[in-house]
């Protein structure tokens, strides 16, 4: 496994998604950051966020790993375009999709980085190879892959009251949905990019507007 894990991980920090299970069974999905290193995934979402509480409350999650942004857009703004598929060794199901891999874990420590967010030890215990997202390299995959990313950091900046953050990761949005749009994609690219260009410049309009 250690491997296998080392490859796929070779570039040190690297996106997935991460699934987890709520305590009335519901299925949360986060788009989040993930690196490998001494024998543990280690993840730093906010404690806010239902991954954290989530991980606390049963110790058990699923890296689902994917190149493909449409599975990082879906878990954000269309859940109800995600099904799920059982995994093996946890009660937290998988994406049934175009993932690459999945890697099934254990919480094995945590600790806070500040008030805001904690780093957490995932303990691999399984990982087995997915359908694929069968993708050649595609910038506009990457840049709507980027403007999801800036989405989810505005978002907390706008949580937690801070509204220049906020503003400075709208202006990677815009920049990375204009580089989308110069490139002319094919759908479902297009429709998801102008969707979440639209709810990240309502996200920034009210923030503004209750600061005045």
């Amino acid at each position: 496994m250690e491997d296998v894990l080392n490859e796929l991980f070779r570039y040190g920090h690297h996106e997935c998604l991460v699934t987890t299970l709520g305590k009335d069974g519901t299925v949360n999905v986060a788009p989040m950051g993930v690196d490998y290193t001494g024998g543990y995934l280690i993840i730093k979402p906010y404690i806010n966020t239902k991954t954290y509480e989530n991980l606390l409350l049963n110790n058990e999650a699923v890296i689902n790993l994917t190149n493909d942004s449409v599975l990082y857009y879906d878990s954000l703004l269309n859940r109800e375009g995600l099904k799920f598929i059982r995994s093996l060794k946890v009660k937290v199901p998988r994406i049934d999709g175009a993932v690459d891999y999945y890697i099934e874990c254990i919480l094995d420590r945590y600790e806070h980085l500040g008030k805001d967010r904690a780093m957490m030890f995932l303990r691999p215990i399984h990982i087995e190879a997915g359908r694929g997202s069968k993708l050649a390299y595609s910038r506009a995959n990457t840049f709507l892959l980027e403007m999801l990313i800036y989405y989810t950091k505005l978002k907390a900046f706008i949580e937690y009251g801070d509204v220049n953050e906020a503003l400075r990761a709208f202006t990677k949005v815009n920049y990375y949905f204009n580089e989308l749009v110069r490139l002319k994609p094919t759908e479902p690219l297009v429709t998801r990019a102008k969707s979440l260009f639209n709810e990240t410049l309502n996200m920034v309009y009210k923030a503004i507007l209750s600061k005045t």
